[in-house]
């Protein structure tokens, strides 16, 4: 709720969740809740389910390089939620994000 609410995230953002354990689920709902347009993605379909079942629609298994390729076509996010753990932020937002930070 906190990263949340720090983002500034509002009504109408495209937000990315990465990671489906618990703490995404808690992400992906507080950013729903603030009014986002939430995409939640996982390698485990079972937690993706989870989500769905929870209100999230944009639920997407994680099946290779390919799936962040296809995430990019579908339009630019406004935030990016890493919860996942794994070093997968590279292959969402690019190996220059942190440059100039």
């Amino acid at each position: 709720m906190h990263d949340v609410r720090r983002a500034g995230t509002k009504i109408g953002d495209r937000v990315l969740v990465v990671g489906a354990g618990p703490i995404g689920q808690f992400t992906a709902q507080a950013a729903r809740a603030a009014g986002a347009i939430v995409t939640i993605v996982d390698l485990d379909k079972r937690r993706l389910e989870v989500a769905r079942q929870c209100g999230i629609a944009a639920a997407v298994q994680i099946t290779g390089e390919g799936t962040w390729a296809e995430l990019k076509k579908q339009g630019g996010f406004d935030i990016v939620f890493e919860d996942s753990g794994a070093p997968v932020l590279d292959l969402v937002v690019g190996t220059n994000w942190g440059q100039g930070l």
